[in-house]
This record gives C-alpha cells, structure tokens and sequence, in this order.
C-alpha cells in the first residue's frame, strides 16, 4: 500500500509509541521496530511525545519531531495540520484513527475495531451526559471523515473491513487492507 514517491516524507503518528498507551502502544512500538528498514528510501517524520522522544532509535531515513499534542482533542484537529504543513509532509500514517480531518495530505489510516460506534450510550462512559454528548459528536465526526477521506485503511482481520463497510458504505472496498497486526517479539 506504500506505492508512492520515493522522495517522499512519510510523517508517522508515533505519539503511543510506548508501553504507557498499552495496545495502541505496543502496536505502535511493534510496528516501528521494522518500518525504517523497510522504507529506506524514504524520509520518515516519527511525530512523538517529550516522553517518548528519547526512547525513540535513531536511524538514517528517521527524523524524530517533538509532538505535544494531545490525542482526541480539538487541538489534534487544528494543530496537527499545521506541523505537517510546516513539516511538508507528503503522507500521513497514522497508526490509529484518530487523524486530523483538516490536513490537506493523503492519509494512510489503521483502524483496530469500531467499538465506539458498536457500544454507545450512557453505560460505557464516566463522562457526564453532556460531555460525552459532545466528546461522541466529535468521535462521529472525526471516524467518518478519516474513513471517508484515507488514501488507504490498515485493518487487522476481514472481520474489521466488513464492519467498515457495512458501517460506512461510501468507503469503497479497495482501500481497506487487511495486515496482521504486529506482534510482540515474544510470539514470534
């Protein structure tokens, strides 16, 4: 799915990279073990966090840039599109769904499952009703236009790629991909 310009920049999400995000984190960490290699021919932009920074190996195709930017939030939104334009980022790859729906660059997405919009309602939040009102909008809103939008999606089983497509029938069936997920060393 990576059939692009070899110049390219290919700006990363790495901001779970780590063992504090737990799933999200170790499929981030796993997955960035072996993509440098595999991309030598293209610039990497591995966007992470002040505390991942440092954890972070250093290689010739990488360039690490601090990203503070909160995930899931309204600052995600207006922020992040303005670092990769000032990056001038030519992809994204995010590692997780929550891209930012106001940058202009093609996006390469994974989406895990759709739990969130499988299960709603006042059970599965300790928010008070008027925040998760409004914390569900902006997930609505943020899930639709990243599916809609992605240049490709990254999803773990066919089982995930139906859902997407019995969820969201506008999203044509040629750009999701189903990948394994990267697994720990241990499984290996």
């Amino acid at each position: 799915y990576f059939s692009y310009n070899v110049l390219m920049k290919i700006a990363i999400d790495a901001r779970f990279y780590g063992t504090g995000h737990t799933g999200l984190g170790r499929y981030t960490t796993n997955v960035l073990k072996f993509l440098p290699k595999h991309l030598q021919g293209y610039t990497l932009q591995v966007l992470l966090r002040d505390s991942q920074y440092d954890q972070f190996p250093v290689s010739k195709n990488v360039v690490k840039v601090r990203c503070e930017i909160p995930h899931y939030s309204l600052s995600e939104q207006i922020l992040l599109p303005k670092l990769l334009k000032d990056l001038k980022s030519d992809l994204l790859y995010t590692l997780h769904f929550n891209t930012p729906i106001l940058s202009k660059i093609p996006t390469v997405v994974t989406v895990h499952d759709l739990i969130k919009s499988r299960f709603t309602g006042s059970d599965t939040t300790t928010r008070s009703p008027w925040m998760y009102a409004l914390k569900r909008y902006g997930y609505n809103q943020v899930i639709s236009k990243t599916l809609t939008h992605a240049s490709d999606i990254i999803v773990p089983t066919n089982t995930v790629k139906n859902d997407i497509l019995s969820t969201f029938p506008t999203v044509p069936p040629e750009r999701i991909f189903p990948v394994a997920e990267a697994p720990d060393d241990i499984f290996r």
